[in-house]
């Protein structure tokens, strides 16, 4: 059997025995699966508290050997609030939890025989990549692609997918957008959060590229280079994994100071009167005590009552009437008067035409003088 396909099921039933483990435990402590990721740490948990949440400060001293600070709080406070919702099983039910424990201790001891008997193997092949990703990783990595030439030659986007089709089986997909293949499961990504999962991923494949290269190159044999990638990669995922910083409140800025431009006058007043409601409209509201409204159907359909609007006595608002700017009065003025000089001077030329041409027309038709006739130096 090949050490790929042996590490595969150890795998496959390390991941079946932590199921069953938190499916069972789940009744006694239904939060721990939440505050706990890490399966070794939860089944120390669970062998080390039992059914015991009522003392569960007496174990913190035990706790601090493998847990942090804040994660024992957390976990001391959530404890004391289920005991009123606990589950106490029977014997046979929590030995099943207690043997299943031991079983997946016995599995993980036997992947730690295998991934030092593979660094012993590949320290001398591959010192680089087994820095960066561990033996166990970098011989998935390499049992996968065919040799070490093939792995530094696959581009880094197609790293994150190898093994996906092997461990399709044994894995569930909590996110699809995420290839679940053996960088996946190696213990820099393993139990990262989800939203952060794809970027870590995409930044592990780029340097397990660069230190394929390397080690095919044989630039550096003692794997320091190794080491340096994987110190960069866990800072930058931790910088991930930090809150954002919190922004300090920013005053609000200094309004300008301005000279208001509507203060009040002559423009203004005129300005609200137009723009007030008509004596027209305020009729329109009022109604006379029992007699009947006068009323008219707009462009909708809809009934609308005239009130008091048909009264005489009602104005209509002078101030809403169209009105031009002095500029504009002066300008049609000077156009007005031009007109009438225009006209004036062209009566003038036709009446003085006129007068001529009648002038002459009464001069040609005349009658002869009357001594001519007289002294009958007129011929007939």
């Amino acid at each position: 059997m090949q050490i790929n396909k042996l590490i595969n099921i150890i795998q496959y039933e390390s991941g079946f025995l932590f199921g069953f483990i938190k499916q069972k435990y789940s009744v006694v402590f239904p939060e721990l699966v939440s505050i706990i990721t890490n399966p070794e740490d939860f089944i120390k948990v669970a062998e080390l508290i039992k059914q015991d949440l009522v003392s569960i400060r007496d174990y913190e001293s035990h706790l601090k050997q493998f847990l942090t600070s804040d994660k024992i709080l957390v976990l001391i406070m959530s404890g004391l609030q289920s005991v009123k919702t606990q589950f106490i099983l029977n014997e046979a039910d929590f030995n099943a939890i207690l043997n299943a424990c031991t079983e997946y201790k016995k599995l993980q001891q036997l992947l730690a025989e295998l991934s030092s008997f593979i660094r012993t193997k590949l320290i001398n092949f591959t010192p680089n990549l087994s820095s960066l990703l561990g033996p166990v990783t970098s011989a998935q990595l390499l049992i996968q692609t065919g040799s070490l030439q093939q792995l530094s030659s696959t581009p880094a986007c197609n790293l994150a997918s190898l093994g996906v089709k092997e461990l399709s089986s044994t894995t569930k997909r909590i996110n699809s957008s995420v290839q679940m293949g053996y960088l996946y499961h190696n213990e820099i990504i393993k139990y990262l959060p989800p939203d952060t999962t794809k970027s870590a991923l995409r930044i592990l494949s780029a340097k397990v590229t660069l230190a394929a290269r390397i080690d095919l190159a044989k630039s550096s044999p003692n794997g320091e280079l190794g080491k340096k990638y994987r110190d960069e990669v866990v800072d930058k995922i931790n910088k991930q994994l930090l809150p954002p910083e919190a922004s300090g409140i920013k005053p609000l800025p200094k309004p300008t100071e301005f000279k208001s431009k509507r203060r009040g006058g002559r423009k203004v007043r005129k300005l609200k009167q137009r723009l007030q409601m008509s004596e027209m409209a305020k009729a329109q509201n009022i109604l006379k005590f029992g007699e009947m409204e006068d009323s008219y159907l707009d462009a909708f359909g809809n009934e609308v009552g005239m009130g008091l609007s048909k009264d005489p006595s009602v104005k209509a608002n002078a101030n809403t009437k169209a009105t031009i700017s002095k500029g504009m009065k002066s300008r049609l003025g000077n156009d007005n008067n031009e007109k009438k000089r225009h006209l004036d001077s062209v009566l003038d030329e036709d009446f003085s035409s006129i007068f001529q041409m009648s002038k002459k027309t009464t001069a040609d038709t005349a009658s002869p003088p009357l001594n001519k006739w007289v002294n009958g130096s007129m011929k007939k």
